[in-house]
């Protein structure tokens, strides 16, 4: 029977010898669902973060990259703009290019200006990094209008829908990722229980693997809330998973736990 529910892993998870007894013996299914609540309460702060940054599009600065742009005609590939070229759009407090329009073939690279995207007579070019920039040939786009009311129309519907769009799919992704993580955890597991000479099958080996890595997942929110990243995070994470997991295996040796008051109702 189980002992414990659904509240108890954000906490028990970092020291409970009998919760982890609990669920190697009795969680299997509900372990799944934990995973899925704690994903979803974890991606809550990343998506309000998202929606502020959005927000922002909305400040005055905004408009005033937003009022640079010309109007931008692509039509069988062939990019076309209204008014004097080269086009240089740049953020109003310091200067900074931020990207460069020109169909005349005066400035064929983004060089050393600095700005993020050139588009060309037939290109569009992106900087991915320092030394790395990306190629599009515009030569599939077959007519597409672009001005300053289309671009504030845009970013209308990105301050009032891309968080709402965002969160779901953050959370589903996660998932997906965190499930193929403890299968992969649980496999390892095996041999840990080999090691040690604890009988449980593999259904317990991932309910104690998503235990394993609950106590990863709340202390990697805390530090971005904190703005802090440790060096090598992935490895000291994979550590304490499996620190963890093995801490959860040797607890399943044992027998049943003692009973916890009102948690046999509460699941």
């Amino acid at each position: 029977m189980r002992r414990y529910s659904l509240p108890h892993p954000y906490l028990l998870s970092f020291f409970s010898r009998d919760f982890y007894r609990d669920v190697g013996q009795n969680w299997r299914g509900l372990s799944f669902v934990h995973l899925l609540l704690l994903l979803a309460i974890a991606w809550v702060p990343a998506t309000l973060k998202i929606h502020g940054g959005l927000a922002a599009l909305s400040g005055e600065r905004a408009e005033k990259v937003v009022s640079q742009i010309p109007s931008i005609v692509v039509n069988r590939g062939e990019v076309s703009v209204e008014g004097p070229q080269p086009v240089y759009i740049k953020e109003p407090d310091s200067g900074k290019v931020l990207a460069i329009i020109d169909t005349t073939g005066q400035v064929t690279s983004l060089g050393k200006s600095g700005a993020f995207l050139l588009i060309t007579k037939g290109q569009a070019i992106f900087r991915k990094s320092d030394s790395e920039t990306r190629v599009y040939d515009l030569a599939k786009v077959d007519h597409l209008q672009v001005d300053k009311e289309t671009i504030s129309r845009w970013l209308a519907a990105c301050r009032r829908w891309a968080a709402v769009v965002l969160y779901p799919i953050l959370v589903l992704c996660s998932y997906i990722y965190r499930v193929l993580q403890v299968l992969v955890y649980a496999c390892l597991g095996i041999a840990i229980a080999g090691a040690v000479r604890v009988p449980i099958g593999f259904g317990g080996l991932v309910s104690l693997a998503v235990m394993a890595v609950t106590p990863v997942i709340i202390l990697g929110r805390v530090l971005e809330l904190l703005h802090s990243q440790p060096p090598f995070a992935w490895l000291l994470a994979f550590g304490i998973a499996m620190l963890y997991l093995g801490f959860g295996i040797k607890a399943s040796a044992g027998g049943d736990p003692p009973p916890v008051p009102g948690a046999g109702s509460a699941a």
